[in-house]
């Protein structure tokens, strides 16, 4: 695993240009805090994201959401609630978290198919999917606090996930799962990465985020 800042993505990929031909065929999971997003540089690591899909890498994006939800939470005067850096999801953050999925969602799709579309590269068809990849579950109560509709990942769909990539095209999995029953959880976009990475057998798991990761070991 790797975990890269967006001041230094952009570096990054370009030094590893010359080695990507080496990764055709590979598939890479790369996750992205909701701060990158929200950084004036995820445009150019967009256009290098998608350069580095036209020369033949099998690209899985995981987007982050919390400064987003963050947000439309102080915009509406409703308390932030975290619990051991996870966030704690009643109803109402829950809808919030939902429009924030949607805004990114449409937002990074625009972005991906705008540089796929560029004259300087051939995309040979390459396309932008998302969907509902996650089956999810509830995380439950820990330490005494409920989080009520935050979740864990219960299940990838790995053969929807594969399909999608042996058609060359990008896909974007949002940080949002959904019970068998229909019900909706947010999930921690760490998590979503990481399951993603395993299920798929990724060759290279990398995450762009400008703070620590938080992976809590302490909590299923």
């Amino acid at each position: 695993m790797e975990s890269i800042t967006a001041s230094n993505s952009v570096s990054f990929f370009r030094e590893a240009a010359p080695y990507i031909h080496s990764h055709r065929g590979k598939t890479f999971v790369i996750a992205f805090a909701g701060e990158v997003i929200a950084s004036s540089q995820f445009r150019q690591i967009i256009q290098d994201i998608a350069i580095i899909s036209t020369l033949g890498t099998r690209i899985v994006l995981v987007h982050g959401t919390r400064p987003q939800i963050d947000e439309r939470l102080a915009r509406n005067n409703h308390p932030i609630h975290l619990h051991k850096g996870i966030r704690v999801t009643d109803a109402n953050t829950l809808l919030m978290a939902q429009e924030a999925i949607g805004f990114l969602r449409i937002r990074i799709e625009n972005l991906l198919t705008h540089a796929l579309n560029q004259p300087s590269l051939t995309n040979a068809g390459l396309g932008v999917v998302s969907g509902n990849f996650i089956t999810a579950r509830p995380l439950g109560i820990h330490d005494g606090i409920d989080y009520g509709y935050t979740g864990m990942v219960r299940k990838i769909n790995h053969t929807f996930i594969t399909q999608q990539l042996d058609a060359n095209n990008i896909v974007l999995v949002s940080p949002m799962g959904y019970s068998p029953t229909g019900e909706a959880y947010n999930l921690r976009y760490e998590q979503v990465a990481i399951s993603a990475a395993k299920t798929l057998k990724a060759d290279k798991l990398i995450f762009l985020s400008d703070q620590p990761l938080n992976l809590p070991t302490n909590l299923p």
